[in-house]
């Protein structure tokens, strides 16, 4: 596989992990906010969509237990 495959694979595959990590947390904060009566989850759905937006590496297969 030449480099460029290799770059385009291995940012496909970040890509991918962020779109999850992202989908999850807004699946997260939709439940918070439609369960919640109380104003003070607007604290906790804020602090758990800033650290969705913050960038994170991919899991490294190698390194899971029992793989």
């Amino acid at each position: 596989m030449n480099r460029q495959k290799t770059d385009s694979l291995a940012l496909r595959v970040a890509h991918a992990h962020e779109n999850e990590r992202l989908r999850e947390a807004l699946v997260l904060i939709a439940e918070m906010a439609e369960t919640s009566t109380s104003a003070l989850s607007m604290t906790d759905i804020a602090r758990l969509a800033r650290a969705a937006l913050a960038p994170s590496n991919p899991p490294n297969p190698a390194l899971r237990t029992g793989a």
